[in-house]
Formats: structure tokens, sequence, C-alpha cells
């Protein structure tokens, strides 16, 4: 008979985001569900990043890389007009 509170045994997962390994048993950012599957996290920015657009972070289309620096280039550009690539409308 196993004891859930005496187990020392803690499962993990890769936050889809950033890379980085999270205890599904308290992940700090907290779970997101997509297509049935729950999906942790290492913080909430990573979570709430994944909701905008969960397929680019699980196709890998998108990355916390390209995130940090679209809000650089922002910062350092604030009249630049960024325009994601839109792959869908493009004819082949």
């Amino acid at each position: 008979m196993k004891i859930p509170f005496l187990s020392n045994k803690s499962e993990s997962a890769i936050d889809p985001v950033c890379g980085m390994t999270v205890d599904t048993g308290n992940p700090p950012g907290g779970v997101a569900t997509h297509e049935g599957e729950p999906y942790y996290f290492c913080g909430p920015g990573c979570r709430v990043a994944f909701e905008t657009d969960p397929e680019g972070y699980l196709w890998g289309e998108k990355s916390i890389e390209l995130l940090f620096l679209r809000v650089q280039l922002e910062t350092l550009f604030p009249n630049l007009h960024y325009k994601p690539y839109d792959r869908k409308s493009q004819t082949t």
C-alpha cells in the first residue's frame, strides 16, 4: 500500500516554453491543458505565453528566446511595427 504523503517519488515534466524541468506535483507556474494534455510551467509568465499560442510552442515555432528578443526590440524601437510571419497565408 502506497501512502502519498510518505512517498518521496516526484515526477517531473519539461516546461514547453523555456525547457526547464518542473515538479508536476507542485508546478510554480501552474498547469495548462491543451487538447486534453496537461502542461506544467516553471512560472506564470511561461504559462501565459503558452496559453496565447500553444501550437507555436509545441511545434517549436516559438521559444522563450524569441519572446525575449521581441520584448527587447519593442523596448529599443517603440515605433517598430512587428508583424509575425504567417506561414499559412503563403502560397507555394
